[in-house]
């Protein structure tokens, strides 16, 4: 029985100082429990507070529903403390359980009615990311707009 989702926590963590990440803004890491770090104040998002936000990899995130989640936390913090330039001093944590599709569905958005223009979009098609989203969405919106001609 796979899994059609992979499972996501994502912390936001107010820091002391500047995080040390570079423009644009956003790391992906490797051999760590996130996967990717972004500084909200380089991407002007956070004002003069500077916060960054990171989502743990799936191994590390299917745990949040089983584990301590306090526990989690604290491992999670430990973990991006190591990957920025300055101490955190205040974090939350959010889990998805259905955040990352593992497999996609073929097209860039499904039409559902030719006739009614019903559309389904989202990142089931194209990528399990925003990007995915964003394209899929696009494609729906502009089949819509082509039927109301």
């Amino acid at each position: 029985d796979n899994p059609v989702f992979a499972t996501c926590v994502t912390g936001v963590f107010v820091l002391n100082g500047p995080s040390g990440l570079s423009f644009p803004g956003g790391a992906h890491i490797r051999e760590s429990l996130v996967n990717w770090v972004c500084d909200n104040s380089i991407k002007g998002v956070s004002g003069n507070v500077h916060v960054v936000t990171a989502h743990a990899v799936p191994a590390f995130s299917s745990r949040w529903w089983t584990e301590s989640q306090q526990a989690l936390g604290d491992e999670l913090t430990l973990d991006v403390e190591r990957r920025v330039d300055s101490k955190i001093v205040q974090s939350v944590f959010h889990g998805w359980r259905h955040s990352l599709a593992l497999c996609t569905l073929p097209g860039v958005c499904g039409v559902v009615h030719d006739k009614s223009s019903l559309v389904l979009a989202g990142d089931a098609f194209v990528s399990p990311k925003v990007e995915g989203a964003f394209e899929s969405g696009t494609e729906a919106g502009l089949f819509v707009v082509s039927r109301l001609r």
